[in-house]
């Protein structure tokens, strides 16, 4: 029969190990929680980069839109083709505004 014990574990080793995998686990979970706020960041300024220019190109459509309907090439042939005239010149009263 063979009297060969068991071998021995020690309780500082198995510890010392423990603390090193936290230790060297830790950061590494900071590093890539981190690296993933920077992308997820800059996936959004790149969509707020999108829509600032989808607004931009909006506001200059709208600003050739608005020019367009005050010209008054447009306003006049439009007044004719609702039927409207210039008034007779025996029409027209001139209001002065005093200063």
């Amino acid at each position: 029969m063979s009297t060969e014990l068991p071998p021995r574990r020690l309780p500082g080793l198995t510890l010392l190990a423990a603390a090193a995998l936290v230790a060297g686990l830790v950061p590494s979970v900071f590093y890539v929680w981190g690296h993933m706020q920077i992308v997820t960041v800059g996936y959004k300024v790149e969509a707020a980069r999108q829509h600032l220019r989808a607004l931009e190109d909006e506001g200059r459509a709208l600003q050739l839109e608005r020019a367009r309907l005050l010209s008054l090439d447009r306003v006049e042939t439009e007044a004719r083709r609702q039927g409207l005239a210039p008034a007779k010149p025996e029409r027209v009263v001139i209001v002065r505004v005093a200063d």
